[in-house]
């Protein structure tokens, strides 16, 4: 999951919103949306500029290819929101895969 569409992608997932609904959030169709996700086309500076303001996403992880950064990245973005239920539950996963090593 490196591409800017699938990144997208995973943010409107995130903030649980079908494509229609994170469109019209971010003043752009549904069909152009779709294309993005399946980076067919590049969103636009307006449409970035949206979704850094009303969805809090920061445009230097949005718009960087690096793997590394963006794995840390892809993971702090799914984390935030998750209950302290969720987030233990995580916290154990991790411990778990890391004593497999």
């Amino acid at each position: 999951m490196n591409t800017i569409g699938s990144k997208i992608k995973a943010i409107r997932i995130e903030h649980q919103l079908n494509q229609i609904d994170f469109s019209k959030a971010l003043g752009i169709s549904q069909g152009r949306l779709s294309e993005i996700e399946k980076d067919k086309n590049k969103p636009s500076a307006e449409t970035l500029i949206e979704m850094k303001r009303k969805m809090n996403v920061d445009l230097n992880w949005l718009l960087d290819n690096d793997y590394g950064f963006d794995n840390f990245q892809m993971i702090k973005t799914l984390l935030q929101g998750m209950s302290s239920e969720d987030l233990e539950e995580v916290r154990e996963f991790i411990k778990f895969k890391r004593s497999r090593r």
